[in-house]
């Protein structure tokens, strides 16, 4: 899982992957004869997968894949969305099924992003210092308060844990080796006088509450020791990350410290924070690109857990359903030392999918997490929403100012000036956090008995209700400072969730709450319940409670979706008031199911029998919902909302990683599936047909192969070494559907280097997926270039990488930059046609002392024709 501090960039769970080279580095261009230069761009990336697999990424994100050693008849499923980007191998199947392997360990829009070279990964196992040594990878932190630990490997060492830890047979859903989960150790991004006017935490320092001798630590970017308005505020001060001190070089955690802490000495104390009494334990876990791993982010917990009652962490990233390592250490790490996490909800905004976008670890039951309001009170539009994703849960739970918070600037920041000198402007729920961390800190003075949960529901039953805003993107409410210290009603909980009915709601159980109401004061309260709006189904069991001084009382809210009324999100509040201005808001959300229905996939092997290796894309082609499994069960059901969604159906079968002699490899579709009503699809190989292409000269062989379904913002694929284990086939409809394609893309040349010729095919159907696929290809039928290649290095051996485009999409990276040959070389290549296909290319020399590149311009070749080119390369 990655994440970031949410206050300075938005961030965006299983559920998407393309297809060899060099590592190459980009210099100047010596174009071919007939091309112009191509402005420098990123060079080809490479990222070596946990299995030992290596994946090739061309600037455009398409890829090629090395097998590991032992591995060359491995098979791969791949899926791209705009936000994720998966390449798993059959045999990691039933582990991320079963939840064992983390999905993100095959992403390669995760592994890119975070620029990992040593694999930095977090072990649930016993003895996790052990099985690091035998698999030659650095143990670089004990977390045992979480049971974990965190290790890098490098490529050779993280192929020898896969290989002890992925049982021998077929079909694994459990770790061997004593391991018991693995996860990527994750990179996270870091997500005034106004602001604290708004919270009304003047009324709380009038009462003489500011924090005093409350610890309140910062998981984030370090500080600015030197700063005037965090002199005196620092208590300690920790480094888990590899920078060499605690300065802040990102600017983000003295803002956020400040904003909590700040005296406002360099403003003249107009510029204080919300809790200026509190001490604060400063745990540096972001570098100075805003960037944190899962580990350094754990150590650091591990850390303020046992020092500070109340945690601040503006970092977070996606959340999926499960317990993540950081989710886990929320749970753990409060049950253990009662200290209370305040953690900001992320910056994505709104989500398509029936779940929100609330990150994790704000995800975590017993975090406290922070939504952004602006300076009117209305939602900011970055700031992440509800429900939680997989159970329907309410979050976040409770808002505050992040719009526009000014606050102390880091000196050895790039972060922009503000209106005063030494101040900055930041906006983001990571500025929301602290307003709650300093709340919390002043709650904590005022109630040092007080629990971790007994402390977040008084915040939240004395929030402020946000009139025209969903509970699922406010919470209880903004904070209010002042009702916090001085209210004595709370409720157990905090907020309701009531989970998700099911489509249709004639059949529904009805779901009962008990909601329990607790008073601190001396005197009883009598309380008067209402909800806010009124909506059909929901009923209170009574309309007034009377909650005796130091003790509790309780009623229920009743939930019947069995009565008529709009399907969908169904949320709202319980308000209960009292004299004195008491009142209380709980949140409450139910989610209705909107028209869905069931989608049973039946999965079978080409002789009929039951298929345990298989993988399934199903995406709304309209924008709607989406999701990509991989799994080692022959049936699968996915529950969908009413639609149209683009099917591709993988089915596997032949487990031995180095021998293609018995494998089969199918790839069914059905680029319009109309789901509107329950249904059970055949994903049945045997109603697929193989996949035979050949070209002329006898003795060429296949160095790689892709089968790829294709829809405007969907790419899935299988990826497999040769056509000849390969069948295509449709399920359901043959209708052609607009924009939709059915690729398939090899390369051909003589094994061994120095082949004299080279082809690179990317054949297309369109409109739909056909069933078989058997093509005689001719060289008429093809763009012929005679290319010479020349290097300034004697000895070099050269390799060309061509990528297929399809319109402006980066539709296939080839394996030919590993057809080498020895430079100077001439080869006769040939490629495919078609009036939307454009081909890019790289050419490479690589030498003992490195390696030199030259990109060739993105172009169309006419077909039947000659094209000769000549490349220099160093």
């Amino acid at each position: 899982m990655s994440a970031s501090l949410v206050g300075m960039s938005p961030v965006t769970p299983l559920r998407r992957f393309l297809a060899v080279g060099v590592v190459l580095s980009t210099v100047a261009l010596a174009a071919p004869a007939e091309a112009a230069p191509k402005p420098a761009g990123r060079a080809a990336r490479s990222v070596t997968l946990i299995t030992g697999d290596r994946v090739t990424e061309s600037a455009d994100g398409a890829i090629a894949i090395t097998r590991g050693p032992g591995r060359s008849a491995m098979r791969f499923v791949t899926n791209r969305t705009p936000t994720a980007h998966h390449v798993i191998p059959l045999d990691a199947f039933g582990l991320i099924e079963s939840g064992r392997v983390d999905a993100d360990l095959f992403d390669l829009t995760k592994l890119r992003r975070d620029g990992h070279d040593d694999l930095p990964l977090l072990l649930e196992s016993k003895t996790g210092t052990t099985i690091a040594r035998r698999a030659g990878a650095a143990v670089t932190r004990d977390l045992s308060s979480v049971g974990l630990t965190a290790l890098r490997a490098d490529h050779d060492s993280r192929a020898r844990l896969w290989r002890s830890a992925v049982p021998a047979g077929p079909a694994a859903k459990a770790l061997s080796g004593g391991m018991t989960r693995i996860w990527l150790d994750g990179r996270r991004r870091l997500t005034d006088e106004t602001s604290n006017a708004q919270i009304n935490a003047p009324a709380a320092w009038a009462k003489g509450l500011t924090g005093t001798d409350v610890t309140v630590a910062v998981l984030d970017s370090g500080i600015d020791p030197g700063h005037p308005d965090l002199a005196g505020r620092i208590n300690e001060t920790a480094n888990f990350i590899t920078e060499p001190d605690i300065d802040d070089r990102a600017g983000h955690g003295t803002h956020v410290a400040s904003i909590i802490a700040g005296t406002g000495a360099a403003s003249e104390g107009r510029h204080r924070g919300a809790a200026p009494g509190v001490r604060l334990n400063i745990g540096k876990v972001c570098d100075a690109g805003g960037w944190c791993t899962d580990s350094e982010i754990i150590a650091g917990m591990q850390w303020a857990a046992p020092r500070s009652r109340v945690i601040n962490m503006s970092l977070g990233g996606d959340d999926s359903p499960g317990i993540d390592p950081l989710e886990k250490a929320v749970g753990e790490l409060t049950a253990r030392y009662d200290s209370l996490f305040v953690i900001a909800a992320g910056n994505s905004g709104p989500s398509r999918n029936p779940d929100g976008t609330v990150g994790s670890p704000g995800s975590a039951d017993a975090a406290l997490t922070v939504a952004a309001v602006d300076s009117a009170d209305r939602i900011a539009g970055f700031s992440n929403r509800g429900p939680r994703a997989g159970d329907a849960g309410l979050k976040p739970d409770i808002a505050a100012p992040g719009v526009g918070i000014l606050a102390a600037r880091a000196a050895h920041s790039d972060t922009e000036p503000g209106p005063i000198e030494g101040y900055t402007e930041m906006s983001g729920t990571s500025m929301a956090a602290p307003h709650v961390a300093a709340a919390a800190a002043i709650l904590t003075q005022k109630h040092p008995g007080w629990t971790a949960a007994r402390r977040k529901e008084a915040l939240m039953a004395s929030a402020a209700g946000l009139d025209g805003e969903s509970v699922l993107a406010q919470g209880a409410g903004r904070v209010d400072m002042a009702r916090a210290v001085e209210q004595e009603i709370t409720v157990d909980g905090g907020s309701l969730s009531f989970g998700r009915q099911a489509w249709p709601h004639d059949d529904d159980t009805p779901v009962t709450k008990r909601v329990t109401y607790r008073n601190s004061g001396a005197e009883p309260v009598t309380l008067t319940l209402a909800l806010t709006p009124p909506r059909p189904g929901l009923t209170l069991g009574a309309g007034t409670l009377t909650v005796p001084a130091g003790g509790q009382a309780s009623t229920t809210l009743t939930a019947d979706t069995r009565v008529p009324g709009p399907d969908g999100i169904q949320e709202g509040r319980l308000t209960a008031t009292g004299a004195g201005g008491v009142e209380v808001r709980v949140p409450y959300a139910l989610d209705k199911e909107v028209e869905s229905y069931p989608v049973n996939l039946d999965f079978r092997n080409r002789d009929g029998s039951p298929a345990t290796d298989v993988a399934v894309s199903l995406d709304g082609v309209d924008g709607g919902a989406s999701w990509f499994e991989v799994g080692t069960t022959p049936t699968m059901t996915f529950r969908v909302p009413r639609g149209t969604y683009g099917l591709a159906g993988y089915v596997f079968r032949g487990r031995d990683t180095d021998t293609t002699d018995d494998d089969e490899s199918t790839v069914l579709g059905q680029p319009a599936l109309v789901v509107d009503r329950p249904m059970t699809v055949r994903v049945d190989a045997g109603k697929a047909a193989p996949v035979a292409i050949s070209v002329p000269p006898r003795d060429a062989a296949q160095d790689l192969g892709s089968v790829s379904l294709r829809w405007p913002s969907l790419q899935s694929s299988m990826d497999v070494p040769s056509f000849r284990q390969a069948a295509v086939g449709v399920v359901g409809s043959r209708k052609p559907v607009p924009g939709f394609v059915t690729t398939f893309t090899g390369t051909f040349s003589r094994p061994g280097r120095n082949s004299p010729y080279l082809y690179e095919l990317f054949q297309i159907v369109r409109g739909t997926v056909p069933t078989g696929y058997r093509r005689t290809v001719r060289d008429a039928d093809l763009a012929t270039i005679r290319a010479t290649y020349r290097s300034g290095t004697p000895g070099a051996v050269g390799g060309r990488s061509w990528q297929g485009q399809l319109g402006d999409d980066p539709s296939w990276y080839s394996h030919s930059g590993l057809i080498e040959f020895d430079m100077p070389f001439h080869r006769t290549e040939h490629v495919s046609v078609a009036p939307d296909l454009y081909w890019a290319t790289q050419v490479a020399a690589t030498t003992p002392t490195g390696s030199e590149s030259v990109d060739g311009p993105r172009r169309q070749y006419p077909a039947g024709r000659t094209t000769h080119e000549t490349w220099q390369v160093g």
